[in-house]
């Protein structure tokens, strides 16, 4: 069974003791039938049968514990094992290259890391029954077999021919359930479409009305659609399988006194055992649908998993061992002069998305460019030209496709990766403010006081204990705190896409005239995507970027 092998794979210390209490709760189901049966046979009126009694409560006492011990500490086992995969796939997203990352998508990760291990979480106690009620069964054919041969093989028959209809049918409801869970898939990301684009929707009616009615709704049906069919085909599946044990019971009971004279007699016997395997019967046949769903959960968390490995950042396998403190304190020892961008080229395929190897779209490079530390270098041109692709590149976010980058001529390689990207805090136009300052050790209390202050910010929210109080800003005031939280990181090079668009005339005039020269004579380097041309005159540089490439502008000083 895939499901016990996962558990395995999964659990180093897998305990097969545990697989064996299921096996003897299952036994001791079947003796506990065996013995009210006899019990029946020699009950006498105004009799107590105290030995019967005695040993069914000795049967039914060890079921209990038994039973309750393998569902205790499967549920157990199954969580831990559910916790560690969740962690471990979060581990290997932070670890995936950036390329990469943008296209596996929002909508698979989130099913997989919630839906599929639910699906495994809430399946898990059913499947361990159903495992107890197989082997009573198997303990119920011994004592047929004991009470006719014949109703053994007619049992044996009927099954075998119930079965093949029913994996027949199984398949079925397996592929529509692979089905489903990929428009599934499809219909988180749209759901995340409109999360993330709620304002954009809200004051758009056009826009609004148009990816509801041909992008969420086509969604929504075509998965109402699949999991109606999956959900009528579980339903067949499942009446097929309660129907089943009544067929087996009347198989044995009409059938065997036509096939044999001789186990006529025996017919009352094996009536009570069928009864008595109704219900773990039902169990069996029942669970199967849930085994298909775990299985397709399974597989989905694997694909998942698989695609993940391949896509690892050349630099992952140094991630866990690396020390931002040491690395903070060998930069403030020998801080970088000298970053140059030889040959940079990168190019999006067409479809918009990151990655060679396929048509290509938009291109960024070939680029060559020099930093030197201490400056205030601005990217200008149009939206569109490339700015945000070429900081990807600068801060090794995007692995160039032809070309490289040397720091105090030394070539960016997966051994130096780490510490040249912690030279870096970071502000994208698309940047997500955490609530807790990862990373940040707040030591000065009066700096982060002042630094509200002059961002406006005191009266708004404060930081306590390395945590935001709030973050439900606006635009321009998240960005304010992002600066904050990037001033505190105190990083060597400070890069900025975009950040003053959202900004007031006044703090932008403060931004530039005042906040970067003082980050300057701190001996900080700035690189700043922007289009605020008044305020040209306080970079060192500035760099005019055109459909991927830098111009020659006689009028920017380059």
């Amino acid at each position: 069974m895939e499901f016990l092998n996962f558990i395995k794979r999964e659990h180093a210390d897998f305990n097969y003791y545990a697989l064996a209490m299921v096996v003897v709760s299952g036994m001791l189901n079947g003796v506990i039938a065996v013995i009210v049966i006899h019990a029946a046979q020699h009950a006498a009126p105004h009799e107590l049968n105290f030995r019967y009694l005695l040993m069914f409560a000795v049967a039914l006492a060890a079921f209990w514990l038994s039973k309750r011990y393998t569902l205790n500490y499967n549920t157990t086992q199954v969580e831990h094992v559910l916790e560690r995969i969740r962690t471990r796939i979060a581990d290997k997203i932070r670890k995936t290259d950036l390329r990469a990352f943008e296209k596996v998508g929002r909508g698979r990760m989130y099913s997989v890391l919630n839906t599929e291990t639910l699906t495994l979480s809430q399946y898990t106690p059913f499947i361990i029954n159903a495992i107890g009620s197989f082997v009573m069964v198997i303990f119920a054919l011994m004592f047929i077999a004991y009470v006719s041969t014949t109703a053994l093989l007619l049992t044996v028959l009927t099954t075998s021919l119930c079965l093949f209809y029913f994996f027949a049918r199984q398949r079925v409801l397996n592929r529509k359930l692979h089905m489903a869970s990929e428009k599934q898939n499809e219909y988180f990301d749209a759901l995340g479409e409109l999360l993330d684009g709620f304002k954009e929707l809200k004051i758009n009616p056009s826009k609004s009305n148009c990816f509801y009615q041909e992008r969420l709704l086509p969604l929504s049906n075509s998965m109402e659609t699949l999991k109606i069919e999956t959900g009528l085909a579980y339903n067949n599946l499942n009446v097929f399988t309660q129907s089943f044990t009544f067929i087996l019971m009347a198989s044995v009971i009409f059938l065997i006194p036509m096939i044999s004279a001789s186990s006529t007699e025996s017919i009352p016997k094996l009536a009570a055992i069928m009864l008595f395997v109704i219900g773990p019967l039902s169990e069996i046949v029942g669970v199967a649908p849930l085994i298909a769903k775990s299985n397709v959960a399974i597989v989905n968390i694997q694909r998942l998993e698989t695609e993940l490995d391949g896509l690892r950042s050349i630099e992952s396998d140094q991630l866990e061992h690396f020390s931002d403190a040491e690395s903070l304190a060998q930069n403030q020892e020998a801080p970088f002069q000298e970053i140059r961008c030889d040959h940079l080229k990168f190019s999006y395929n067409e479809n918009g998305l990151p990655g060679p190897g396929q048509a290509k779209g938009f291109t960024v490079g070939p680029i060559d460019l020099t930093i030197k530390r201490g400056e205030i270098i601005f990217m200008v041109g149009g939206n569109g030209s490339g700015k945000s692709t070429f900081l990807k590149l600068l801060t090794a976010l995007y692995k160039p496709d032809e070309g490289g980058i040397q720091m105090d001529g030394q070539p960016l390689h997966a051994n130096n990766m780490l510490q040249y990207r912690s030279l870096y805090s970071v502000i994208f136009s698309d940047f997500h403010l955490f609530k807790h300052l990862y990373g940040v050790d707040v030591k000065d209390r009066s700096k982060v006081s002042r630094l509200l202050e002059l961002m406006k910010l005191s009266e708004r929210c404060q930081i306590k204990d390395n945590e935001i109080s709030d973050i439900k800003l606006s635009t321009g005031q998240k960005k304010r705190m992002a600066l904050i939280v990037s001033l505190l990181e105190d990083k060597q090079i400070y890069v900025f896409d975009e950040w003053a668009a959202d900004q007031d005339p006044d703090f932008r005039r403060y931004f530039y005239e005042t906040i970067l020269p003082e980050m300057k004579a701190q001996g900080k380097t700035i690189i700043a995507a922007t289009h605020d041309d008044h305020y040209f005159d306080v970079a060192d540089r500035v760099i005019k970027l055109d459909a991927g490439k830098i111009i020659t502008n006689p009028g920017l000083h380059i």
